[in-house]
């Protein structure tokens, strides 16, 4: 009896060794560069005007930052091995924090904000080395710091928005706050200088590309002044070129400002030749009446920044003008993708391409009704992360579709928040269900695909395949189902994903770990693929039953806790009842009959 207890014991032993190893162990290629004494700060926010901690990457080298309890939160470089993983610079001395934020990459310089005790929030400097990295000017004197915000590359300068003793005791807005006005630096004191004398919007703010957005040799922003009040600016980096381009909302206002504002948002960038946006759009501008919050284009003149000339969001809502939405916009070359709500078919993907006329309903417009469910057109996808990969365009989408091959062909299924896509044609747009045969997350669940980059003719996302585990994803080809590449302890929330040449860099946010993958390694999650065929487990999460899809014989299914205590085993068979289980997440150890084991997580519901 005792013996039977020891081999017990040690088997308990080997299959928990086992388990977290193999929940632990990366893919060929993929290492952490930090240990576990440092906390990579992660931002899962890709809004530039709020994710105020991203990485930057300078040459083949990135610069990020992160925490240890003896110097706290401060700037960090890696060359992307471990011996060259290192904080750059104690630049708030001891265990203090210096909170470095709004990482800038300009040439081979990186700006970003930093706090010290003596001098408050002020902006800084590095080229990735202790003797570079230096505070650019303190531009307000003494500890009270003029907290820069907005930070972005323009050339080879850095335009960005900070306070100083004028902004603070003159404020437009409002006489009781102190402001942000325009600045713009070469990296030395005698190259920084204010070029405005206008605040921007510093919150309740959609600017997935920034307040400031470059565009050919001049960059825009929202400003305001007393007469124009919120309105379209541009500056070409001098103070005598910084100046309104237009007010947008020229109705009369009473109070502080003469006018009424434009609410301005999603100011985007088209090909270095046209500024798409939306903003107000009142009868003194239509010449009509009122059309709600729609799309404008600017060239950089008064006479080129305009309403595209009709309601692409048409209809009332409670009385008022329907709002367009115009949101998540992404150009590559003269077209853009955004979602927008055309007052037919609810937010939807839509296209404007800048090469052609304006024409309503054609350019610009909806291009597919992602969300039709119950055939209700009306319903919204909300779609997004509009990602060209291989002549096909990838959405996150909310969606439904059909499967005609089915069992069920008539079956209307629901796809939650989740990955779709469109060939270049645009006339259709499908589920991964309806190309794959394969979902990320099966069921009505979202996968909430995000954070596309291609690197080494791959792309590369973040994706959940079950519930409160989001991890790194790939998509090889066309043809080829979306692969998990790796499954990191409990949630990885893979985000900050970078390029640098064939390597993939990004941070997890779920144990803080910044990782390195050469993506040139042949091996993907260890175990992920059996034979010629990935093994599918599904549903997930599951509340009745889990089922084993896969092209191999399984000899034996087995549950396990997550401390790697066996529950339930089955043999000979592709499926096993959970419904005695709580709610959690277990192990599905999988056992083929040649011998090969493979390990998924699964959760119960």
């Amino acid at each position: 009896m005792k013996l039977k207890i020891t081999v017990l014991f040690l088997m308990f032993c080997f299959v928990t060794a086992v388990i977290k190893a193999d929940d632990v162990v990366l893919p060929d290629g993929m290492i952490a560069l930090t240990g576990e004494d440092v906390q990579v700060t992660a931002v899962q926010i890709m809004n530039r005007a709020t994710a105020t901690k991203p990485i930057a990457k300078i040459s083949d080298k990135v610069i990020f930052t992160a925490s240890t309890e003896a110097y706290g939160e401060e700037i960090w470089v890696s060359d992307l091995t471990k011996l060259g993983t290192k904080m750059i610079k104690d630049i708030n001395p001891g265990t203090s924090s210096s909170n470095p934020k709004w990482l800038t990459a300009v040439g081979d310089l990186v700006y970003f904000v930093a706090s010290t005790d003596d001098l408050g929030e002020e902006l800084w400097v590095t080229d990735g080395t202790s003797d570079g990295t230096k505070i650019v000017k303190d531009i307000y004197i003494g500890a009270t710091g003029s907290t820069p915000f907005g930070l972005t590359a323009f050339g080879n300068k850095l335009l960005f928005f900070a306070m100083d003793e004028e902004s603070e005791f003159l404020p437009v807005i409002d006489p009781e706050k102190p402001e942000k006005w325009l600045w713009i630096t070469d990296g030395t004191v005698e190259g920084t200088e204010r070029i405005g004398d206008t605040p921007t919007i510093e919150s309740s703010y959609g600017g997935q590309h920034g307040q400031i957005v470059p565009c050919g040799e001049r960059a825009f922003f929202p400003g305001y002044d007393l007469i124009n009040n919120e309105s379209l600016w541009i500056t070409d980096g001098t103070k005598e070129g910084t100046k309104i381009v237009k007010n947008i909302n020229p109705r009369p206002s009473t109070g502080t400002f003469a006018t009424a504002s434009g609410a301005i948002n999603w100011l985007t960038n088209v090909n270095d030749k046209l500024l798409v946006f939306r903003a107000e759009t009142v009868s003194e501008v239509t010449g009509t009446i009122d059309v709600g919050n729609e799309i404008w284009i600017s060239d950089g003149t008064a006479e080129g920044t305009k309403w595209i000339g009709f309601d692409f969001a048409k209809g009332e809502v409670n009385g008022v003008p329907r709002q367009t939405q115009f949101a998540l916009s992404k150009s590559f070359g003269d077209t853009l993708f955004f979602r927008a709500d055309d007052g037919v078919h609810g937010v939807e993907a839509c296209i404007f391409d800048i090469s052609k006329p304006i024409v309503e309903g054609v350019n610009p417009r909806m291009f597919y009704d992602i969300n039709h469910w119950n055939n209700d057109p009306s319903r919204p996808s909300w779609a997004g992360q509009f990602t060209i990969f291989k002549n096909h365009l990838y959405i996150n989408a909310n969606g439904s579709y059909f499967l005609p091959e089915s069992e069920n062909p008539d079956q209307e299924r629901a796809t939650g928040q989740s990955l779709w896509r469109a060939p270049l044609s645009l006339d259709t747009c499908l589920y991964q269900a309806q190309i794959w045969e394969m979902e990320i997350f099966p069921g009505n669940n979202g996968d909430g695909c995000d954070w596309f980059t291609e690197v080494n003719g791959k792309l590369f996302f973040s994706a959940l395949n079950m519930a409160n585990n989001k991890e790194l994803w790939v998509i090889k080809d066309t043809d080829i189902a979306p692969e998990l590449v790796v499954d990191l302890p409990e949630n990885g929330l893979p985000c900050q994903l970078t390029a640098i040449g064939t390597d993939l860099v990004f941070v997890s946010a779920g144990n803080k770990v910044l990782y390195k993958y050469a993506t040139g390694s042949s091996s993907g999650i260890k175990n992920q693929k059996v034979g010629k065929e990935s093994v599918l487990i599904y549903p997930n999460p599951a509340s009745d039953i889990v089922k084993v899809n896969t092209n191999q014989e399984i000899g034996a299914l087995e549950i396990y806790s997550m401390n790697g205590i066996l529950l339930k085993s089955v043999l000979n068979q592709s499926e096993i009842t959970v419904s005695e289980y709580s709610h959690g997440i277990y192990f599905l150890k999988i056992v083929f009959q040649n011998d090969n084991v493979h390990y998924s997580k699964f959760s119960v519901k």
